[in-house]
């Protein structure tokens, strides 16, 4: 991910970037239950989050936007029902305002 950045930085370096932590992950059929694996999810986000503050990127945290909102989710885990998206296309439309 660094030399990534460091490449856009190089080529562009007057663009503004952004970068959006994980989503959580909940257990199947358990969408106000988080699984095992969302340890791995807040692990990642803290990358992201380090990675924000050191490339000056504009952070969207869409873990924040989503966590604890069971009725965004659907059953299997991972996506989003009609409203969640609606919330987090809310959450990146923010932003680029």
């Amino acid at each position: 991910m660094r030399k990534m950045l460091d490449f856009i930085k190089t080529i562009a370096p007057k663009a503004q970037l952004f970068i959006a932590t994980l989503t959580p992950v909940t257990k199947i059929d358990h969408t106000d239950t988080l699984d095992v694996t969302n340890n791995d999810v807040l692990d990642r986000n803290e990358v992201v989050i380090r990675l924000a503050k050191e490339y000056d990127l504009i952070l969207d945290d869409l873990y924040s936007v989503v966590i604890g909102k069971s009725e965004y989710r659907q059953d299997d885990g991972y996506h989003y029902n009609d409203d969640g998206k609606i919330a987090e296309a809310k959450a990146i439309a923010e932003i680029l305002k």
